[in-house]
């Protein structure tokens, strides 16, 4: 459980509005490292839009716990309703000041995690090296950013012929993450906003890097801010998102209300 003061694809999941009787309230499910953080006029900008408004915020970041929690006291980011961790394997959802880690989430993803296996099957050098960080569902690793496709391909190949799944993600060129199968934060996100009860034609998506592709794909409304990574753009183009002009939280800003114009 954190306090902060101051198995498969599950893109088809969605919940009746009406079943739950959801308001129209946005929520807006957003990175943070190179999306909301990176710019404090910005980030400044979002504070003031985000508490004139009252989208619902949750958080979606490749960072753990320890720091997340560091990047909460140290940028002024706004309080979420819920956040999501370790690029997916990790949701905790807001009851009164406290978060407690899903723990239904965990059991569904790590049904056919054998992380023992998973990470003995994953070869060691050869531009590859571990990060040196202990979680549960995610093993994370540095790459060498020239081979890093290659490297994923080797791993990738590993573990089908040891009969393994698991989910394998580049983003920034030089971070491969492995997760259970089916793991990412698309997965995360419908599993989270699925339990909260909230609509998914509510939601818009915004992100700067490779590992955000998901929640792209698994929702309608994105916004892709203009310091994003050539990958991302590759992976999404074509999808009907809103490419910002603007970079970090002043590009989410932009996007928002791109969406409020044409949501009326």
């Amino acid at each position: 459980m954190v306090r902060v003061d101051a198995g498969g694809s599950f893109c088809g999941m969605r919940r009746d509005n009406a079943e739950k009787g959801c308001c129209e309230m946005i929520t807006l499910i957003s990175d943070i490292d190179g999306t909301l953080l990176g710019d404090e006029k910005g980030l400044s900008e979002f504070r003031e839009y985000a508490a004139n408004t009252g989208i619902r915020l949750i958080y979606a970041t490749g960072r753990n716990s320890k720091e997340f929690e560091s990047a909460m006291a140290d940028s002024g980011l706004p309080e979420p309703d819920a956040y999501i961790l370790n690029t997916g394997a990790d949701i905790y959802i807001r009851e009164n000041s406290v978060y407690p880690v899903d723990k239904e989430w965990h059991a569904r993803i790590g049904a056919e995690w054998e992380k023992e296996k998973i990470f003995a099957c994953i070869p060691g050098g050869g531009g590859m090296r571990g990060q040196g960080k202990d979680e549960e569902y995610k093993l994370s690793y540095f790459v060498d950013e020239e081979s890093a496709p290659e490297i994923r391909k080797a791993v990738e190949i590993g573990f089908e012929r040891a009969g393994l799944k698991a989910e394998i993600l580049l983003s920034h060129g030089v971070y491969m993450d492995v997760l259970p199968a089916g793991c990412h934060k698309g997965s995360a996100a419908l599993y989270l906003i699925e339990k909260m009860g909230l609509d998914k034609d509510s939601v818009i998506v915004a992100g700067d890097s490779e590992n955000d592709a998901e929640l792209f794909e698994c929702f309608a409304a994105g916004i892709m801010v203009s310091n994003a990574r050539r990958g991302l753009a590759e992976k999404i183009k074509g999808n009907g998102h809103y490419m910002s002009r603007s970079p970090y939280a002043l590009g989410v800003v932009e996007g928002l209300k791109y969406y409020e114009r044409i949501r009326g």
